[in-house]
């Protein structure tokens, strides 16, 4: 008999990794797609809110502090935002600066509620390193997700829409996607 206690702590191991983002401990873009794919499909039944956050004036952070203050900025707000969503919720870690947040079973009023708490949150949050202070704000958008979507593709659109509209408006700022705005902008363009 051998022992195979290493062999399958290895594999979790290498399962958590391929999973989740090492920095954070979220759940990665790959896991966070497969999940919103999985909701879009039932959201006729069981409609949803999408939600992508995007610090704002974070490359300050990296260039002022380094990456080890931005990398304690980063951990810092995902416990922020871990303590604002509720337990069934998910929240990712896209990449860089830039989280998605899916919303089961939650009204549009409600993730509003939990938008403004995050966004207010993260405003208000201070790293304090090394003689110096850092903060960051957050530019978040949202969308409602029941029977007018499709696709995550489309979700995705939307939400990314609404988190870039919310940076147009000066940022530390809430936008729920218009779908009507957004026909505009491409009439314009």
């Amino acid at each position: 008999m051998e022992d195979i206690t290493a062999s399958r702590e290895h594999r979790e191991l290498l399962a958590w990794t391929s999973s989740h983002d090492s920095l954070t401990g979220l759940v990665n873009r790959l896991v966070f797609e497969d999940l919103l794919t999985r909701a879009t499909k039932r959201a006729a039944a069981e409609p949803f809110c999408a939600m992508f956050l995007d610090l704002d004036h974070f490359k300050q952070v990296n260039d002022t502090g380094g990456h080890a203050a931005g990398d304690a900025l980063l951990r810092d707000v995902v416990q922020i935002l871990a303590a604002k969503v509720r337990q069934v919720d998910t929240v990712a870690r896209l990449g860089g600066d830039e989280f998605a947040i899916l919303l089961h079973g939650c009204t549009l009023a409600h993730a509003l509620e939990i938008g403004e708490k995050l966004r207010a949150a993260v405003a208000t949050y201070r790293l304090r390193r090394e003689e110096q202070t850092f903060s960051v704000s957050a530019s978040i958008g949202l969308v409602a997700v029941g029977t007018t979507y499709s696709d995550i593709a489309e979700v995705m659109r939307a939400a990314d829409a609404a988190c870039y509209a919310a940076k147009e408006r000066g940022h530390n700022a809430v936008v729920v996607f218009d779908p009507l705005v957004a026909m505009a902008r491409k009439g314009t363009a």
